[in-house]
């Protein structure tokens, strides 16, 4: 019988704490050298910071707001072959402030990508399915290579030129191709069929009309693309019931991570892990579209073996009758290669 190969999830994934120190300092521990790292502050209010190895650590986005690509050396400064180093800057250092960092492993040094009439220098990882791309706008109809072997869940774009631009979202449990999430707001889904192309993507590349929020022509965009990966990753959505007894969520995993957004009505888009709570149930979250400290929620989720639970009525991730997005990551497979199970929290 076939099991997941990922045994160690915190391989490809991993979620890191660490303590500011006001003065330029290496955070360790994250098993790999990053492809993607999202940092946010737990204690203080301070924008959530993406950067990634294709455009290099010392460039960052921000969740919250549309503001273009910006170059600091003193957010993240570099990675290396276990996590990361950082400058000085209050928002992800400041002295004896509790931070949290994501990371994603990619696939070392990127590489052109023509699998669409578009070229996109790639940094793929096919056993975590994800990848990293940079490419150009052109202003025209265009397909774009992701790499991952397989129709991409999850697609996250943004214009890196123009701070006019929103970011642009593609999730699996959109209404349709003409749907998009924007992550800086609160929104329900919205619609565009300029998104997409209003034509669904493909195991080898992504669509996008050429007026559309993500090819604007001369200017420069960055995509990270994942599909789902049995015992590792997976995303859906699921429908609330206003009950504090909640859906139960099936992932084929024990959840790291967790992200959930309602697509019908405008929520909060809301992250939880397993490093904040390591016990049940998990309580402190975080708003992306927000640059908000860490809130606080009694009795949230319960992060099972094999999926999670909702334990709550709160609007944000169960209003009666709404549809949720939901994003996860391992902590382990429900069943390893050995075919042994994990053991539930």
């Amino acid at each position: 019988m076939a099991y997941s190969t990922i045994d160690d999830p915190t391989l490809y994934f991993n979620t890191v704490l660490y303590t500011g120190t006001g003065s330029e300092q290496t955070v360790s521990g994250v098993n790999f050298s990053p492809g993607l790292t999202w940092l946010k502050s737990r204690s203080n209010g301070q924008p959530n910071v993406l950067s990634d190895s294709v455009r290099g650590g010392n460039k960052q986005l921000y969740t919250a707001d549309t503001q273009a690509e910006t170059t600091y050396g003193q957010y993240l400064k570099s990675f290396n072959s276990d996590g990361f180093v950082l400058g000085t800057d209050s928002g992800i250092n400041q002295s004896s402030q509790t931070f949290v960092s994501w990371n994603w492993k990619a696939g070392g040094s990127a590489s052109n990508n023509t699998d669409g009439n578009k070229t996109i220098s790639l940094s793929v990882n096919t056993t975590a399915g994800f990848s990293v791309g940079t490419y150009a706008g052109t202003g025209q109809d265009s397909t774009i290579g992701h790499g991952l072997g397989a129709v991409p869940d999850w697609l996250m774009i943004k214009n890196r030129s123009s701070g006019s631009r929103k970011w642009q979202l593609w999730h699996n449990g959109l209404t349709g191709t003409n749907k998009y999430l924007a992550i800086d707001r609160s929104d329900a889904e919205l619609t565009d069929s300029a998104s997409w192309d209003n034509t669904a993507h493909s195991n080898t590349v992504w669509n996008t009309y050429g007026s559309g929020e993500a090819n604007q022509n001369g200017e420069n965009f960055v995509c990270y693309a994942w599909t789902s990966i049995q015992g590792f990753s997976k995303f859906g959505s699921y429908t609330g019931n206003a009950n504090a007894n909640g859906p139960f969520i099936y992932t084929g995993f024990k959840p790291a991570w967790i992200m959930t957004k309602q697509i019908n009505g405008g929520s909060s888009w809301i992250v939880h892990d397993n490093k904040r709570d390591p016990i049940n149930t998990v309580t402190e979250y975080f708003t992306v579209e927000e640059n908000d400290a860490a809130g606080t929620l009694a009795n949230s989720y319960d992060l099972c073996s094999n999926g999670f639970k909702v334990r709550t009525s709160n609007g944000d991730r169960n209003s009666n009758g709404d549809t949720f997005a939901y994003w996860a990551f391992a902590e382990s497979p429900l069943v390893n290669s050995e075919g042994i199970p994990n053991n539930a929290r």
